[in-house]
């Protein structure tokens, strides 16, 4: 009776081993399919932000603000932003509520590092998705949390010198005035051409 218990217990075991494991492998799959997706389509939009380049700075205009705004959320819903992880989604946010207020000042020269720092964050975002600047570890992981934290406090600062309340922005009903999208802006690609052209 021992025995038939023990090999009971054993096969039991066994089974859960052999599920836990099957669950792991198909995370670790769909883990690698999203880091491939990633590397494809985060180059564009990380190209895309040199509009607003700290080194060298850039003779970014309302204009190019106004296209960057357009491209990103055409980024965004093109794909890109299927596979934001939620840390990186939002610093996209954060980049696109700072173009909204800085596209609705008069102050464009002043501003200029405001976008550009919110550039950088999202960025950031970017390369902390796909672990392109160090590997994970407990000790790296503590520190970026940290760095985080201060990240994400000078972020606040910025909003709240445009005048949004980051609490709003970041929970997403401090965003300003919808843009209608044209049916000509819903075919441009990132690079700015037409399907056609």
């Amino acid at each position: 009776m021992d025995a038939f218990v023990a090999a009971a217990i054993g096969f039991v075991a066994a089974a859960l081993l052999a599920m836990v494991n099957s669950w792991l492998s198909g995370r670790e799959q769909v883990e690698a399919g999203v880091r491939d997706r990633r590397i494809a389509s985060y180059p564009a939009v990380w190209e895309r932000t040199a509009v607003v380049s700290k080194w060298p700075r850039t003779d970014a205009g309302p204009a190019e603000l106004l296209r960057l705004h357009e491209d990103l959320r055409q980024w965004y819903y093109a794909g890109g932003g299927l596979y934001l992880s939620s840390h990186a989604r939002a610093k996209y946010e954060h980049l696109q509520v700072v173009l909204d207020a800085v596209l609705s000042s008069d102050e464009i020269e002043t501003t200029y590092a405001l976008v550009r720092d919110a550039a950088s964050y999202f960025r950031t975002g970017l390369t902390d998705d796909l672990e392109t600047r160090e590997r994970r570890s407990l000790l790296v992981t503590l520190e970026r949390r940290k760095a985080d934290r201060g990240a994400k406090r000078k972020a606040d600062a910025r909003l709240r010198s445009l005048g949004i309340d980051p609490r709003a922005a970041w929970s997403g009903t401090g965003r300003g005035p919808v843009h209608a999208v044209t049916p000509a802006e819903q075919e441009l690609r990132l690079d700015g051409t037409t399907p056609t052209g």
